[in-house]
Order: C-alpha cells, then sequence, then structure tokens
C-alpha cells in the first residue's frame, strides 16, 4: 500500500470521505505522494520540513515532523524486515525444493499463513472492540509521547 498507485485509486474511490479540514481531493493527490516519498526514501525530516504551501507557510509543523520522523523510524525498519523475511521464505524454499522436502516447507507456510490469519484477526477484533484504546496503545508502543496527537489545524 506504500505505493503512489495506491493512493491514486483509494482517494479515488467513490465514497471516499472528503476533507472536512480543508484539503480537496487536488491537494490530498498533491500533498500525500510527498510524505509517502519521505517514508521510503533515506532523506532526513527537512525533506517534508522545507515543504510549504503555496503561500510559502510550512506544510509541517513540528510536532507533525517529529511524527513523521517516527513513523519512518518504523516504517523502514518493517519494510526490511518484511523484504528479509521473503528472502529467507525464497531461500528456505529453493532450498526445500532440491533438498527434497518440499511437501514439510509447503506445510510450515500454509500453518505460518494461519497463524498470520490468525494474528491480524485478533488484532483485527481488539481494534473493533475498542478502538480508540487499541490507537491509543499502538502510538504509545512505537511513537514519542504525544507526537501523535494531533489539532484539527494541523496537515
Amino acid at each position: 500500500m506504500l505505493t503512489h498507485s495506491f493512493l491514486q485509486v483509494e482517494y479515488r474511490l467513490p465514497g471516499f470521505p472528503p476533507d472536512n479540514y480543508g484539503f480537496s481531493q487536488a491537494d490530498r493527490l498533491h500533498y500525500a505522494p510527498l510524505a509517502l516519498d519521505y517514508l521510503l526514501n533515506t532523506a532526513d525530516i527537512s525533506f517534508l520540513g522545507d515543504q510549504t504551501f503555496p503561500d510559502g507557510s510550512p506544510l509541517y509543523n513540528g510536532r507533525e515532523l517529529s511524527h513523521m520522523l517516527d513513523v519512518k523510524n518504523v516504517v523502514r525498519p518493517a519494510l526490511w524486515i518484511g523484504y528479509g523475511i521473503w528472502a529467507f521464505l525464497l531461500a528456505v524454499g529453493l532450498w526445500a525444493r532440491f533438498g527434497g522436502w518440499w511437501s514439510g516447507y509447503v506445510r510450515g507456510v500454509r500453518r505460518g499463513g494461519w497463524l498470520t490469519v490468525g494474528l491480524a484477526a485478533a488484532i483485527g477484533v481488539s481494534a473493533a472492540v475498542s478502538f480508540w484504546q487499541f490507537f491509543t496503545v499502538f502510538h504509545s508502543l512505537f511513537f514519542s509521547e504525544g507526537s501523535w496527537m494531533f489539532l484539527y489545524s494541523d496537515t
């Protein structure tokens, strides 16, 4: 989902809610890729800190920049861990295929898949039962205190 294509599709879906705080769809399609690019590139926070609105005012305030730095510090390692897992599964899969234990590998991947589905379902139920508590606990685990609380006037 961390792609420009996803942003284009998602923001153009019928019934996608309008932004009640001032951004048009065109604004969202212009500014969202900047945040996405920051999360995926190797630039420091000045990449976002240097972004401005057409009137020259900063796109992000200090609290927002702090949060985006925290987000990047969670997203980038998570992506690398994910890439590492895929590489590991591929390498072990090749070993299993040529090592004569393919059925055991497939059984393990299937079990791991079901475990992942179960974990995702448990997280989903937890979020559905008490979204704000889930949201608060999640953010308190991964982000600096208060950096994820915003005013309605924030970008």
